[in-house]
């Protein structure tokens, strides 16, 4: 058996799951079966929406029937006879440098070493038929683990609560309910949130609501503060909120919300995010044939539309509209 892909984790749950595969597709692309085991994170919404999103066939370990995990177990059982006892003998090591000595060892070593029952190195018998390598757009791929939570926009203060934090939403939605949705990958400092028509509505960044620093405040009720001199501990807030952003800055890794927005769009990946900022059902296929005719001619005269741009003429269009939302992203694109 060929293992292609792996790392080791503080932990295990969908987070890790999730960037797991995503590492595997993109190095590997998208397989045509994915095995599993019967641990509840298997069976998340999340995974189950992904595969079937990508025409992956999910299959499960049949419940007190363990020969079939057999060749996985195996190749566990190989990599803590080999590689692990020499971790384990060496010196003390970080995570980012267990994950490299475990990629030498994988790719230099085990897909090297010739497997008895087949007569063959695993790399030899990976590469021994011509394989189909299926491609995905992981900006697309991403979308599928979003987390999606339903909310009511607090009549007082028009923001919306996730976990410990505040994220200001457009006055006009005050009292709505609303779909939340944010990157689980890392610290949210920002929301998508749509109708519960799955319409797009705007990005609600996080502030501070103790600090009344509400984004889409009207300046003219906001009430005049004298100007007082910067006292130490709103430096120390500063300074605080600086080393957080260096630190989050500095992470290693997947940057996976910079490559789901900053993507160049091709048009079928445009009308498709179109229709679904739209809230249209069946992606592209809920638009008419006008409604497809005028997108590409926007696409065409435009070819640099990216996700981002797109969300922000959404956020700009009083009206959703497509003749109103073009507006406002050739505006952005000019």
């Amino acid at each position: 058996m060929c293992a292609r892909e792996g790392r080791y984790y503080f932990r295990e749950n969908l987070d890790i799951l999730i960037d797991s595969l995503l590492r595997a597709w993109a190095s590997h692309g998208v397989p045509r079966e994915i095995y599993v085991d019967n641990a509840k994170v298997y069976h998340s919404r999340a995974l189950k929406l992904a595969c079937a999103q990508l025409n992956i066939q999910l299959l499960h370990r049949p419940p007190r029937d363990p020969s079939p995990g057999g060749l996985v177990e195996r190749v566990i059982q190989t990599t803590q006879d080999q590689f692990e006892s020499e971790i384990r003998a060496s010196h003390t090591v970080t995570l980012d440098e267990l994950n490299r000595y475990f990629q030498a060892w994988l790719h230099a070593g085990y897909h090297q070493t010739e497997h008895r029952a087949i007569a063959q190195t695993p790399r030899q018998r990976f590469h021994e038929q011509t394989r189909f390598r299926r491609h995905v757009n992981m900006s697309e791929a991403l979308g599928f683990f979003c987390i999606r939570r339903k909310r009511k926009v607090d009549d007082e203060y028009c923001d919306v609560r996730i976990d410990h934090s505040f994220f200001a939403v457009d006055l006009k939605y005050r009292g709505d309910w609303v779909l939340v949705t944010h990157d689980p990958f890392s610290r949210i400092q920002e929301v998508r949130l749509y109708s519960l028509e799955e319409q797009f509505l705007h990005v609600a960044p996080r502030y501070e609501r103790e600090r009344g620093t509400h984004p889409f405040a009207d300046a003219a009720s906001k009430k005049a503060t004298p100007d007082t001199p910067l006292d130490h501990e709103y430096l120390k807030l500063l300074e605080d909120r600086h080393r957080e952003q260096q630190q989050h800055e500095s992470r290693k890794g997947l940057d996976y919300h910079r490559a789901q927005h900053a993507h160049v769009l091709s048009l079928t990946q445009f009308t498709a995010k179109f229709a679904k900022l739209l809230g249209r059902k069946g992606g592209a296929s809920g638009l008419s044939t006008q409604e497809l005719e005028l997108l590409g001619k926007v696409h065409r005269h435009h070819p640099r539309i990216t996700a981002l741009l797109l969300e922000q003429a959404f956020e700009r269009a009083e009206l959703k509209t497509i003749p109103v939302i073009v507006f406002h992203l050739q505006n952005l694109l000019s």
